[in-house]
């Protein structure tokens, strides 16, 4: 019989398999099929299990063991397996008789004794005991082989703890929008960068990771491996970003429609970076808006925009010519351009890829209108943009807080906010501490200007100090206040994630009404007796309007008509400076939200209010959203019914 050695191990370490070839024979453990010739560790396996061939004659050919042809009586008993010379018995657990040649050997030897031990003729020999301590060895897993595996599995176990505990630092880290390096990260430095801080400050509570700090300190560092570095770190942030984003795409593809969002900024490394947005309903009815990725764009005009979003959309597997239904962007050209925009392009392959102007950025535009509707209304930002950075110097706001204390003890301390030319809800948040801190900055600039050597920064405080006293300031202050009122909701609503698109258009609508509204005289009284409580409770030199001479003009020969003017300054501010605020930011309101006005109103059939009415619909009521959505093939008849 031929025993292939090379099929009795199997590739995997620590999984040795049974030589299926000895199954073959009748004595399967014949030490003869196996001497001379390389042992595989299946094969040992597979031998260590069977034991040592000791057949008895009754197994053999004839009933009885072969006899030796020079000497008839000569052949081999079965008492050699235990009858020793002394006339003892003992098992001897070593001895194997080969029924193919008639031999005996040393079954320990053949399996785990040297080339020598497996040549020695005799069982006390050192060569022997070595074989000996060998099996008993193998025999309690005291093998290299499985030593060497248990060690590299120990490791790998290690690792991968480490590796854990590393990954929850880095999410941490990316929840809370941190910087994981720092700009010195020696281990040297007091300070090494929040990642390794926290991974300092895990390892006292951890003795997993305490080692492997250990063993990264006392080892090469060529050699060594740490999970550390900024490629660990930057791949780990990448495995984390891969597995949202295959979450998102999941639920992106489940919900069979969605809209772009897509915008560009420069970062810190003044390259212009692309945002990537989906925004989709989910199959529980929730509306999620997910950053998809951020890429870096060579090409700011409209097609090469369009290149770098198509290319996104490839490597994502994202089928925007039938799925996409909605974009938005802000008022660059090169985005909404009518003819090289990137929307235009994007709608020439989707006619259905509805675009919408982003509806915040719509308000704050329109807000940003009204803020330079009139000179009046300019000169009030200008100053109380100058107001905040001269208060803002050290020893200024340090006076103004400590008059907050001493005016409203029972206040928390308020600070004024600076303006941002992109969220105008800080021009509201401005005004509305200006006004509730009144007091203490007109006292902080009467402290300036009496306490303060230089003349100059005496002169602007006088400056401010004059024009806060300013009855017409005031008014302005409480005018555009209640704009912001109205507004400012509106604008943190638009900007939630999970915004309500009907309640979004309800609430334009509502904001329009309300600025509709305060042309009324009622409201326009309200303003005017409120700016007047407001001096009159503070003791400002100017409480109402001041009263100006009116200049008649000289009537010329032939002239017929009489000159008119304003009687006085209070009927100049509400028709030059009231009036004209509210009508710019109407007007605004309307022509920048009047962009897919038929979709939106079909849109805002579905809620409550119209649904509740039987004759709220017709037939013909969702025109313009079948034909938007066509490729879901939407019943016109099922919506209207």
């Amino acid at each position: 019989t031929v025993i292939d050695l090379e099929k009795c191990y199997s590739e995997e370490p620590n999984n040795f398999v049974p030589d299926n070839s000895l199954a073959t024979t009748k004595f399967q453990n014949d030490p003869a099929f196996y001497t001379g010739k390389t042992i595989s560790p299946g094969l040992k396996l597979t031998l260590l299990e069977l034991g040592p061939c000791q057949p008895k004659d009754i197994d053999l050919p004839g009933g009885k063991f072969p006899h030796d042809s020079s000497i008839p009586s000569r052949s081999f008993s079965m008492s050699y397996y235990t009858k020793l010379v002394n006339g003892k018995t003992e098992n001897r657990t070593w001895l194997s008789y080969s029924p193919s040649t008639d031999k005996v050997y040393c079954w320990t030897c053949k399996l785990f004794g040297t080339p020598r031990a497996q040549k020695g003729l005799f069982a006390s020999s050192g060569y022997h005991l070595e074989a000996e301590l060998n099996r008993v060895m193998y025999i309690n897993n005291n093998r290299i082989d499985l030593q060497l595996t248990k060690s590299s599995n120990t490791q790998v176990a290690a690792n991968r703890e480490v590796v854990k505990v590393l990954m929850d630092i880095v999410i941490y880290l990316a929840k809370h929008n941190s910087a994981l390096r720092g700009h010195l990260e020696s281990p040297n430095d007091n300070i090494q960068g929040q990642f390794l801080d926290w991974v300092n400050l895990f390892s006292k509570y951890h003795p997993v990771l305490r080692a492997h700090l250990d063993r990264i300190q006392s080892s090469s560092k060529k050699t060594r491996l740490s999970f550390m570095s900024k490629g660990s770190q930057n791949a780990m942030l990448e495995c984390i970003a891969e597995t949202i984003r295959k979450k998102i795409l999941n639920e992106v593809k489940l919900s069979g429609m969605y809209s772009l969002i897509l915008d560009s900024t420069t970062d810190v490394s003044k390259l212009d970076q692309f945002a990537f947005v989906l925004r989709y309903c989910t199959t529980d009815g929730t509306v999620h808006e997910r950053l998809m990725c951020v890429d870096e764009t060579v090409d700011s005009t409209g097609n090469g925009m369009f290149q770098l979003f198509s290319k996104i959309c490839d490597n994502h597997a994202l089928n925007w010519k039938k799925e996409l239904v909605g974009q938005a962007y802000d008022g660059a050209s090169n985005m909404q351009g009518a003819i090289k925009g990137l929307r235009t392009i994007i709608q020439n392959h989707n006619p259905n890829a509805l675009h919408v102007w982003c509806f915040a950025h719509c308000l704050n535009l329109a807000v940003c209108d009204a803020c330079e509707a009139t000179a009046e209304v300019q000169d009030f930002f200008g100053t109380v943009r100058s107001l905040v950075n001269f208060l803002s110097a050290r020893k200024r706001t340090a006076k103004y807080v400590e008059l907050q204390k001493s005016i409203y003890p029972k206040e928390r301390i308020r600070r004024l906010k600076h303006f941002s030319n992109t969220r105008w809800t800080y021009h509201d948040r401005c005004i509305d501490v200006m006004l509730k801190t009144y007091k203490a900055v007109i006292e902080t600039l009467q402290f300036i200007m009496s306490d303060e050597a230089d003349k100059k920064i005496c002169d602007m405080a006088k400056g401010f100090y004059k024009n806060l006293n300013k009855f017409s300031f005031i008014v302005t202050a409480h005018l555009m206040k209640k704009i912001f009122s109205a507004t400012t909701p509106l604008s943190v609503y638009l900007q939630a994630p999970d915004m309500d698109f009907i309640q979004a258009m309800k609430l334009v609508k509502a904001t329009r009404q309300f600025l509709n509204d305060m042309r009324i005289d009622d409201n326009l009284s309200n303003i005017f007796s409120d700016s007047e409580s407001f001096c009159t409770s503070l003791d400002l030199e100017e409480k109402n309007m001041p009263i100006k001479r009116t200049s008649i003009k000289k009537k010329m020969s032939g002239e017929k008509a009489n000159d008119e003017r304003l009687l006085s300054s209070k009927d100049r501010y509400i028709s030059e400076v009231y009036n004209m605020t509210l009508d710019k930011t109407l007007m605004k309101l309307d022509d920048r939200y009047n962009n897919a006005e038929n979709v939106f109103n079909e849109i805002s059939l579905f809620s409550a209010e119209h649904l509740l009415l039987k004759f709220a619909t017709t037939p013909s009521s969702f025109n313009y959203i079948c034909k938007w959505l066509s490729s879901t093939n939407i019943d016109q008849d099922s919506l209207s019914t």
